[in-house]
């Protein structure tokens, strides 16, 4: 009697889970609207400020402050070559993200894909970075003051020569994150036909 009753209050609750749709808290668009396009990138900018706060109901992380554990990348090119270990980064700026164009690509059945352009007015980050290379003739053997002043100073120069670098090795951080709140909601609630 005991087994059945505890194989009911399990066959129930897992039912109630089941059950619970969680939805994210973003107007949606349908896919056959004119302006699809604007009006995915408007629902973003007004969800947004709340995503970036963390959704702990679909246990979706605070994105302002963001915090990035570790990362380490070789960067070969010439004139510019730096190896970087990035440890324990706190970001803060991420909430005042302003979205300038959200397309959304059907491929297939079972292929979606999300392209997101974005301006970001100011970011400030913290945590240990540790780089050894050179820029020329010049080593570079520092961590902290120094790479921070050349990097603040520089940037601009380094963005354009490493951009494809750092694509590469954040792609599939923020794809991990997109993924994380993404599986945790009907498809077809967020993009209906």
């Amino acid at each position: 009697m005991v087994l059945r009753m505890l194989s009911l209050i399990s066959i129930i609750a897992f039912e109630l889970c089941v059950a619970e749709e969680l939805t994210l808290p973003v107007n949606t668009c349908h896919q056959d609207a004119a302006d699809y396009s604007t009006c995915l990138k408007d629902a973003t900018q007004e969800a947004w400020p709340r995503i970036a706060q963390g959704l702990p109901e679909l246990n979706f992380p605070s994105m302002d402050p963001m915090f990035y554990e570790n990362h380490h990348a070789i960067y070969d090119a010439g004139e510019i070559r730096a190896d970087i270990e990035v440890t324990n980064i706190t970001m803060i700026g991420l909430k005042d993200i302003r979205f300038t164009a959200v397309k959304a690509h059907f491929l297939d059945k079972d292929v979606f894909r999300l392209e997101v352009d974005f301006l970001m007015p100011k970011a400030f980050s913290w945590g240990t970075i540790k780089t050894i290379g050179s820029v020329g003739p010049f080593r570079l053997n520092s961590t902290e003051k120094l790479i921070d002043d050349f990097v603040n100073e520089y940037w601009p120069i380094l963005y354009r020569a490493m951009a494809s670098t750092i694509i590469d090795t954040w792609e599939p951080w923020c794809i991990d994150k997109a993924n994380r709140l993404f599986s945790k909601v009907s498809f077809s609630k967020v993009f209906p036909k």
